[in-house]
C-alpha cells in the first residue's frame, strides 16, 4: 500500500509538471480549456478534475496562471505594453473582466501594478493565504509546486 501511495504521488507529480508546462505554453491560446488541455496531454477529463480539486479546478487555475502572467508583465518597469492589449493577450474577454478579475485575485488594479513599477515601487499581492509563502521574490512564487492555489 506504501509503495502505491508512493508511486501515485509520483505519477501525479509528473502529470501535474506535464499540464503545467502544456498550459504556460498555450497561455495566450484562447482554444486554452479543459476540453482541449485533456486533449493536449492525453488525460481524461476526470483525471484532469482530479488533478486540480485541490486548486479550485482546472479552468481556475487557466485563469489564476493568466494573471500572474499579467501580474508579471505589469510588474516589468520596462514592458510598456497597454494594459488593454496584455487583457486581450491573455485572453479576458474585454478590460473590465480582466481589470475585475486581477483586482480579485491581488486586490489591487492592474494599473496600480504598472504605476508601481514605473516608480520603482512594487505593490505586493493582497495578502491571502496561498500568498504567504516563504519565498525571496515574485519569480520564487510562480515556480511554487505545490501551492495550494496554483
Amino acid at each position: 500500500a506504501d509503495r502505491m501511495d508512493s508511486a501515485s504521488d509520483e505519477i501525479n507529480g509528473f502529470r501535474m509538471e506535464r499540464v503545467r508546462q502544456v498550459v504556460f505554453k498555450h497561455l495566450k491560446s484562447p482554444s486554452l480549456r479543459p476540453d482541449m488541455l485533456c486533449k493536449m496531454v492525453g488525460m481524461s477529463r476526470s483525471a484532469l478534475y482530479r488533478l486540480f480539486e485541490h486548486s479550485g479546478g482546472v479552468a481556475r487555475y487557466i485563469q489564476r496562471q493568466r494573471l500572474l502572467h499579467a501580474y508579471a508583465m505589469l510588474s516589468d518597469p520596462l514592458n510598456r505594453t497597454p494594459i488593454l492589449v496584455i487583457g486581450e493577450e491573455l485572453c479576458f474577454a474585454d478590460p473590465s473582466s480582466f481589470s475585475r478579475a486581477f483586482r480579485h485575485e491581488f486586490g489591487c488594479s492592474p494599473k496600480d501594478v504598472r504605476l508601481g513599477a514605473s516608480r520603482g515601487s512594487s505593490i505586493a499581492p493582497m495578502g491571502r493565504p496561498c500568498q504567504t509563502l516563504d519565498i525571496a521574490c515574485f519569480g520564487d512564487f510562480l515556480r511554487q509546486p505545490n501551492s495550494p492555489c496554483c
